[in-house]
């Protein structure tokens, strides 16, 4: 599932109509042109994961979890993110 505008939604269900497709179909065929079978990521396209590329990402982290605390009880983890996010609207 993926989460689109109403307006985007509307110009997907009109393209795959106008091709005789359901929007399944043609979202199918639009990513399988954006990432063909067998396409080569990350590493295997010859990207060397760093031990700078690794201190930076552990300092985003840091960044990102300073004063946040978790709890094993998801529903808590998904009140407090809907608390906060009522708060920032």
């Amino acid at each position: 599932m993926i989460d689109v505008t109403p307006e985007l939604r509307r110009r997907i269900k009109i393209a795959a109509a106008k091709r005789d497709l359901s929007v399944r179909d043609y979202v199918v065929a639009i990513l399988e042109r954006a990432v063909p079978a067998g396409e080569r990521l990350g590493v295997e396209q010859g990207r060397t994961v760093t031990a700078e590329m690794i201190e930076r990402l552990e300092q985003i982290q840091s960044t990102l979890m300073q004063g946040r605390t978790f709890s094993d009880d998801s529903t808590e983890l998904i009140n407090q993110a809907r608390e906060e996010r009522t708060a920032e609207l």
